[in-house]
């Protein structure tokens, strides 16, 4: 009996081994999402104060479609460094 129930015990105190790693795993992807998010925050600030937007609208054409455009280069340089970090 113990050659059947032997494999099942041993399953079992393997997913029980792998349950805090998974809980280690999801506080360590929150805790690396909020960091993240407070350096896009900002970067994104620092941009704006470099009067980034303003200089990227002086070369760049106007928009023609009569819609405001609601990204900003700022906003868009402070998401790519979301996705990388």
């Amino acid at each position: 009996m113990s050659s059947v129930s032997e494999p099942i015990s041993n399953m079992m105190d393997k997913l029980l081994g792998f349950i805090p790693n998974l809980i280690a795993a999801a506080i360590i992807l929150v805790i690396g999402i909020f960091i993240a998010k407070l350096i896009k925050e900002l970067f994104e600030k620092f941009f704006r104060s470099l009067n980034l937007d303003d200089w990227f609208n002086k070369i760049s054409p106007k928009n023609s479609g009569g819609a405001e455009v609601q990204t900003t280069l700022s906003n868009v340089l402070a998401n790519i460094i979301y996705i990388i970090i």
